[in-house]
């Protein structure tokens, strides 16, 4: 037997007697089951002896045939001996799905397959193939991971962030190129640094402040920490001082403290995520100097000739204080309040006619409503 095929093949034989009379037929039949004869399927090569091909055609693939030769004359029929072969299998391509994708970073990700039929042909190559468009071939971008069948998986790599792909395993046969299931994965962001600014610093007192900012673009990552740095130096970061202000974007507020009086400060925003740590513009101020609680009293002593004098505070904090003037034995001899808010000077003129001050020593309060207190003393001539 030679060339056999799926569906064909290719055989014959020698009549080498006639046995006395002329041959009126010759060639080959065949079956699937033994000793096949002229009733089966056969070929007729013509009349005559010596040697003739027959092919066989119309055969079932992957099956087993018996064939004999023969040669027919006027007394009957004899057959040559039984041979017996089997067509090839019937080709296919390969049967191949595509795995899920996984591992995905801005970069790279994993994907793979399983070829569960190679198709009866040897699947000489498999992989995974990938596009931006849809649809991917193996005239896109490819890459390779073994032979045969079974599963397996492959890194597809040099991806630009955040972009959508489309995905398929491939398996090669002689038959040709099988494709599993699309796949869609889209890789991760590019993460990059935060954008935060700084707003600007209010309630400035002798030791504190009030800072704060705004995270405008988390990166593409989460914001794990948010805040105002500040130091005495430019440009200070989270290794000088700090605050802790959250997590996320927005704005925030915070409360700077523990600071020195009337000392320059520098201060900015920062946020940081997983990239790293962003700063905002930097901000400057001058807390406020040192103020010694004062009350001043003037002139004083008050002469005859004056009819007015000043009550004059300097004292941090003080909020809408009032003055009291009680004489050496207690008794209340007036009244008049005055609005102190913050850090400066306040003051109030008393005209000592209008508050009926004979002359004499006279005690002076300033009280505010905390119930701090200040004590002089004015002498009226």
């Amino acid at each position: 037997m030679t060339d056999v095929t799926k569906n064909s093949a290719v055989t014959g034989g020698n009549v080498t007697s006639d046995g006395g009379s002329p041959i009126t037929a010759k060639g080959v039949c065949w079956n699937t089951s033994p000793n096949p004869t002229t009733a089966n399927s056969r070929t007729n090569e013509g009349p005559g002896g010596g040697s003739f091909i027959s092919t066989l055609t119309g055969l079932t693939p992957n099956t087993m045939y018996y064939v004999r030769a023969y040669a027919t004359n006027a007394v009957g029929t004899s057959y040559g001996e039984e041979l017996s072969f089997t067509t090839l299998k019937e080709l296919f391509l390969a049967t191949i799905t595509t795995n899920a994708v996984s591992d995905i970073t801005q970069n790279s990700a994993v994907c793979g397959g399983n070829v569960t039929s190679d198709g009866n042909a040897n699947v000489t190559s498999r992989g995974v193939c990938w596009n931006t468009s849809g649809n991917p071939t193996t005239a896109n971008n490819i890459v390779y991971s073994g032979t045969g069948t079974g599963s397996f998986s492959c890194t597809l790599a040099s991806l630009s962030p955040n972009t959508t792909y489309y995905a398929r395993a491939f398996a090669i046969n002689s038959v040709g190129i099988a494709y599993g299931e699309e796949v869609i994965f889209t890789t991760l962001k590019q993460l990059q640094l935060p954008v935060v600014t700084t707003s600007a610093i209010t309630n400035i007192t002798q030791t504190s402040a009030q800072g704060g900012g705004n995270v405008t673009f988390d990166g593409f990552d989460f914001i794990s920490a948010k805040g105002v740095v500040w130091d005495t130096s430019p440009n200070p970061t989270i290794e000088d001082n700090k605050t802790n202000d959250g997590t996320g974007t927005g704005e925030f507020s915070s409360s700077i403290s523990d600071l020195k009086a009337g000392t320059y400060y520098y201060a900015r925003a920062y946020a940081e995520n997983s990239a790293g740590i962003a700063y905002g513009e930097e901000e400057s101020f001058k807390t406020l100097d040192e103020v010694t609680e004062e009350l001043r009293i003037y002139p004083n002593p008050v002469p005859s000739t004056q009819n007015q004098f000043t009550v004059e505070v300097l004292v941090s904090n003080f909020d809408s204080t009032k003055v009291q003037i009680y004489d050496l034995i207690g008794r209340l001899r007036y009244e008049k309040k005055m609005t102190c808010m913050g850090f400066h000077k306040c003051e109030v003129k008393i005209n000592k006619n209008a508050a009926k001050l004979t002359p004499g020593l006279y005690i002076v309060k300033v009280i505010d409503k905390k119930g701090k207190m200040l004590i002089g003393k004015v002498m009226i001539l």
